[in-house]
């Protein structure tokens, strides 16, 4: 008889302390030694640079994905995590979900577990992240999950999905027209891709939204997720896209006026936090 699902209901914090992961990152989680740390710092260059090249982001993350090291460096986005997994999961929905770059799939496995009826895949370039994913959901007894160490520049599924995750995966403000038409492509004709890209600035949304305006698709849905960041806070925008004909989307002068009252508000608030501290 084949496994099943065990809690699903478990609260997403609960979920992130299996692998380790946890809000106070300093009470349980070792320091990495001063020459990981060197190390950590070089392999980390490119990569806040801009445009990486894809090996210098495998670099990165085989790196990063021994237990000691990873422990440490997710447990320090523990709550950028949190929020994004939970606004993830309000918008899955259908039969089929891929989760694109899902690294040691902590957000990935907690939706399968939240969503027993449905099948799960998860991608990534790092093999060692893959293995770590899959020996995870394998002691949390996770049967509808499924992990791949894949491109997704030049990913091809053997079936269409009825939604795509995205959470700082493949698109970024550097994503061009025919890698979203690709992504778009992968999507059941009432799919929808549930995004949460690095758009820091004004700037990098409006060029987001240049790079959309030639596609079939809308803007559904668009928020503001904030978080702490050890002392400080932090904000993503989150979307969720979905192709033309199956509702109507937001206008460009709608999102761009959104994104701009989220970052004042986001900004507003950050001062206050300051002034109080």
């Amino acid at each position: 008889m084949a496994a099943c699902n065990v809690a699903h209901s478990v609260s997403l914090p609960n979920h992130l302390l299996a692998f380790g992961i946890s809000g106070q990152a300093g009470s349980h989680c070792q320091m990495p030694e001063p020459r990981q740390l060197k190390r950590l710092e070089q392999l980390s260059r490119p990569l806040n640079k801009g445009r990486p090249r894809k090996a210098d982001v495998v670099a990165f993350y085989e790196f990063l994905a021994s237990p000691r090291l990873a422990s440490w460096g997710h447990s320090n986005k523990a709550d950028a995590i949190r929020v994004t997994g939970e606004f993830v999961l309000e918008a899955l929905e259908g039969e089929r979900i891929l989760d694109i770059g899902c690294n040691m799939g902590y957000l990935t496995s907690w939706y399968a577990r939240q969503k027993p009826a449905a099948q799960v895949l998860g991608i990534d370039l790092s093999p060692s992240c893959i293995d770590s994913a899959k020996r995870q959901a394998a002691k949390l007894g996770i049967a509808n999950l499924k992990y791949a160490v894949a491109d997704g520049s030049r990913f091809i599924p053997e079936q269409l999905f009825d939604c795509i995750v995205d959470t700082q995966g493949l698109i970024d403000a550097q994503t061009d027209t025919a890698t979203m038409a690709r992504i778009l492509s992968w999507l059941k004709p009432d799919g929808k891709l549930v995004c949460v890209p690095a758009l820091g600035t004004l700037a990098q949304f409006s060029t987001f939204l240049d790079m959309l305006s030639p596609l079939p698709c809308q803007i559904m849905t668009f928020n503001w997720l904030t978080f702490s960041s050890g002392a400080a806070r932090g904000a993503y925008p989150a979307m969720v896209i979905r192709q033309d004909g199956v509702e109507q989307g937001n206008s460009r002068e709608e999102l761009i006026l959104a994104y701009q009252l989220g970052l004042l508000d986001f900004q507003r608030q950050s001062q206050l936090e300051r002034i109080l501290a």
